[in-house]
C-alpha cells in the first residue's frame, strides 16, 4: 500500500484497519447530527413559511376591509360631487371612530382639496414631496403606498386611496386614508412567534413594519443581497440581516400592493439540537477512539519489532553482507518469512553465476551479430555499449565512440535537437522513442538509412540507459529506387502504346487505372479508379451481359479474359475496345490480380465496316450487272436469228461466241 509516494508501515497498516471498523460508528453520530439538522431546519423552514402566510393573510385581509370601507366613502353622493362646501360628516366621523387612521381625506385629482378630517391639512398637494398622489389617481382603483412620514403627525403610514369617480366615469378625485404603521405592526405581532423575525417590504424594497425594533427600520432600504432574494415569487433562502445575525427565511408575496412578507429563523436556532447531539457523541466517542488505538499501538508494535529486524538483515545484504541471515521471532507467520528469506539467499547465490554466465553469453552475442548494430547510452547520451555491427554501419571504432556523446556520433545536424528532447522525455518518464526509419551520418559526413528501434532499462545502479539496435536499409532503399525507376519507365510504357490497363484485386474488388485514359476515354485515371463496378458502367448495356459472362469464366477457370466490346467515351460516343486479362500470382500461387490491357479498335472496326458496306455494294451491281448482259445476249441471239431465217450472216457474232463460253 502506497499514498503520496510514501509506504505505510505494518504499525500504520493496522490502525487504518481499526479506523475502518470504528469509522462506519463515527459516521453514524455525524449522519444522525446531520439528519437532526435537517429535520430543525424542514420542521424551522416550514414553521417560517406558515408564519409567513398567516401574517401575509391578516395583511390582505385587513386591507380588503379598508378597501370596502373607502370604497362605500367614494360612493356617497356628498363625497361623489367634491364639493368644499358640503364636505360628508362620515368624513370627520370615520376617523373619530378608528384612531389608529390619523386622518381622512378627499381631494380633487389635480391635488385640490375638497374635504379632510384635520383642519390643518394642506391646500394642495407637491407631487416629488408626496410621491404616492399621482400614482394613486393613475392607479383607477385602490392602492396602498410604500412607507411615507405623515406630515401632521411625523409618523410611518402607508397611504390608502380609492378613486372617485365622476357621471361619465373618469377619475376626479380620490379618497386619501393613511394607516399608521406601528398600529398595524401592533395587530400584526401577536400572530408571530417569539423566534421569529417578520418583516413586511413595500415595493420599493423598504421596510414597513419589523417585529423587532421596527422604530428604527420602517421606510429603511433592505440589504441589497435580501432584496434580490425577496424579488421571487415565493420562497427560501439564507441571508445575513443587518443585524449580522444569519437567519433563514421564507417569504410570500401580498396580494394587490405588491408588499412582501418575510419571516426568518436564527441559524443558531437550527443547529442547535445538532450541537447538543455532537456534543454528546464526541463525548462518547473520544474515550473510546483513545482506548481502541493505544490497544491498536501496543499490537502494532509487538508485529513490527520482528519484521524492522527482518528490514536490517536486508539492509546488510544490500550493503554486501552476503553472509547475512535472517533470525527468527516469537510469531509463527514471521519465523516462516524468515525461514524463505534463507532459503531464497541460499538459492540465489547458486543462480548469480548462471545469471553473470548468460550476461556474458548475451553480450558476446550482441557483440558479434554481423548485420544489426547494437548501442547502448546513459542517461547523458554517452556511449556506453557499440558492437563491430555499429563500426561496419558508421564508421567509428568502439574506442573512438565510448563515452562520446550520441548527437556527436550519427545524428545529423537538422534534427539533434528533436533526439535530445525525445531522449531528455523519455528519461523523465514520457512515451519512448518510436520505431521508425531515420536517415542518419556515417563518420564521413555521408547519409545512411536505417530501421532503427530502442529500448530503455535500468542499469546495474538504476540509471536509465537507452539501447539502440539499428539495421542498415542501403540496400533495401536501393532496391526500392530501382523499382520506382521500372515502375516508371512501365507507366511511360504504357502511355507510349496508347493502351489503358487496368487491375483489378478480386478480393477487395479495387481497381487501379493506368495509361492514356484521357485521350481515349476522355477520363483522368483517378476518375475511373474505384470498384469493377465503376468500369462496368461505362459499357454498353448490350454488351454488359458478355462482360460478366467472359469475366465469371476467367476467373473460374484462372484463364486469360478475352473480350471485344463497347465502352462510352466522356462526350458520349461509344468506342469498341479489345480487352486482353491475365492474372498474376503469388508465391503460393493464388491469384493476387488481373491485369488487363485495353485497346481502342474503334478505327479498324470502322474500317471493317466499311469494307463490308463496299462488298455488299460490289455483290449489289454485279448482280445487277449480270442480269442486264444476259438479256441483251438473248436480244443479240435472237436477231442473229431472224437474219439467218433472212439468209444472211448474223449481226452480232460475239453474241454466239458468248452463248458457247457461256454454255462451256
Amino acid at each position: 500500500m502506497k499514498l503520496a509516494g510514501r509506504h505505510f508501515t505494518i504499525r500504520a497498516r493496522i490502525f487504518a484497519l481499526v479506523l475502518a471498523a470504528t469509522l462506519p460508528l463515527v459516521a453514524l453520530a455525524f449522519a444522525l447530527g446531520v439528519m437532526e439538522y435537517l429535520h430543525a431546519r424542514e420542521v424551522s423552514v416550514d414553521r417560517a413559511r406558515s408564519v409567513a402566510r398567516n401574517v401575509a393573510v391578516r395583511i390582505e385581509a385587513h386591507l380588503a376591509g379598508l378597501e370596502a370601507t373607502l370604497q362605500r366613502l367614494a360612493e356617497r353622493p356628498r363625497v361623489k360631487s367634491l364639493d368644499p362646501a358640503a364636505c360628508d360628516a362620515a368624513i370627520a366621523d370615520y376617523v373619530s371612530l378608528h384612531p389608529q387612521f390619523t386622518t381622512l381625506v378627499v381631494r380633487r385629482a389635480n391635488g385640490g382639496l375638497v374635504c379632510s378630517s384635520r383642519k390643518d391639512t394642506l391646500p394642495t398637494v407637491d407631487p416629488e414631496r408626496f410621491s404616492w398622489f399621482e400614482p394613486a389617481v393613475r392607479a383607477g382603483g385602490f392602492r396602498a403606498s410604500g412607507a411615507f412620514v405623515d406630515p401632521h403627525t411625523a409618523r410611518w403610514v402607508t397611504v390608502l386611496t380609492y378613486p372617485i369617480r365622476g357621471a361619465t366615469g373618469e377619475v376626479s378625485g380620490i379618497a386619501i386614508l393613511p394607516l399608521d404603521l406601528d398600529s398595524l405592526g401592533q395587530r400584526l405581532r401577536g400572530s408571530i412567534p417569539d423566534d421569529f423575525l417578520v418583516g413586511v417590504i413595500d415595493a420599493d424594497d423598504r421596510y414597513l413594519i419589523r417585529s423587532r425594533r421596527g422604530d428604527t427600520y420602517q421606510g429603511q432600504p433592505l440589504a441589497p443581497h435580501i432584496a434580490r432574494a425577496l424579488r421571487a415569487s415565493a420562497g427560501d433562502f439564507e441571508a445575513e440581516g443587518p443585524d449580522g445575525v444569519a437567519r433563514q427565511y421564507a417569504h410570500q408575496p401580498i396580494a394587490g400592493p405588491g408588499w412582501r412578507v418575510a419571516a426568518g429563523i436564527e441559524q443558531d436556532t437550527l443547529v442547535a439540537a445538532s450541537r447538543r447531539q455532537l456534543a454528546a457523541s464526541i463525548a462518547f466517542f473520544v474515550p473510546f477512539l483513545l482506548a481502541v488505538f493505544f490497544v491498536t499501538w501496543r499490537l502494532g508494535r509487538t508485529i513490527a519489532d520482528p519484521i524492522r529486524d527482518l528490514a536490517n538483515t536486508a539492509t546488510r545484504l544490500a550493503e554486501g553482507d552476503s553472509g547475512a541471515r535472517a533470525a527468527g521471532a516469537n510469531l509463527r507467520e514471521i519465523d516462516e518469512v524468515a525461514r524463505q528469506l534463507n532459503r531464497m539467499l541460499e538459492v540465489q547465490a547458486t543462480h548469480r553465476e548462471a545469471l553473470l554466465a548468460s550476461e556474458r553469453r548475451f553480450r558476446d552475442l550482441v557483440e558479434n551479430v554481423p548485420n544489426i548494430a547494437v548501442q547502448g547510452y546513459d542517461r547523458e547520451r554517452r556511449v556506453t555499449f557499440w558492437n563491430d555491427a555499429s563500426e561496419r554501419l558508421y564508421g567509428w571504432s568502439p574506442d573512438e565512440a565510448l563515452g562520446r556523446r550520441l548527437e556527436d556520433l550519427i545524428i545529423p545536424p537538422p534534427i539533434r535537437e528533436i533526439v535530445i528532447e525525445q531522449h531528455a522525455r523519455w528519461v523523465r518518464g514520457g512515451p519512448g522513442i518510436p520505431a521508425s526509419e531515420l536517415v542518419l551520418q556515417r563518420k564521413d559526413g555521408s547519409p545512411v538509412s536505417v530501421f532503427s528501434s530502442h529500448s530503455m532499462r535500468a542499469d546495474a545502479h538504476g540509471d536509465p540507459e537507452m539501447y539502440c539496435i539499428d539495421v542498415d536499409l542501403t540496400a533495401l532503399k536501393r532496391a526500392e529506387q530501382e523499382v520506382a525507376a521500372w515502375r516508371e519507365r512501365y507507366r511511360t510504357a504504357i502511355l507510349a502504346s496508347g493502351q489503358v490497363i487496368h487491375e483489378w484485386d478480386p478480393a477487395t474488388d479495387t481497381l487501379s487505372i493506368f495509361g492514356d485514359t484521357r485521350r481515349i476515354l476522355g477520363y483522368a485515371p483517378e476518375e475511373l479508379a474505384g470498384s469493377l463496378d465503376r468500369w462496368r458502367a461505362l459499357l454498353h448495356p448490350e454488351d454488359q451481359p458478355r462482360f460478366d459472362e467472359e469475366a465469371g469464366r476467367s476467373r473460374r477457370t484462372g484463364t486469360p479474359f478475352r473480350l471485344e466490346y463497347r465502352v462510352r467515351h466522356r462526350n458520349g460516343e461509344w468506342l469498341f475496345v479489345e480487352d486482353n486479362g491475365y492474372f498474376v500470382r503469388d508465391a503460393s500461387g493464388a491469384i493476387d490480380c488481373l491485369v488487363c490491357f485495353v485497346v481502342d479498335v474503334t478505327a479498324r472496326h470502322r474500317a471493317d465496316e466499311r469494307i463490308r458496306e463496299q462488298l455488299e455494294e460490289l455483290r449489289r451491281w454485279h448482280a445487277a450487272m449480270l442480269g442486264r448482259e444476259g438479256r441483251l445476249l438473248d436480244l443479240k441471239r435472237e436477231v442473229n436469228a431472224v437474219m439467218g431465217r433472212l439468209g444472211e450472216p448474223p449481226r452480232y457474232p460475239s453474241a454466239e461466241t458468248a452463248g458457247s463460253g457461256e454454255t462451256a
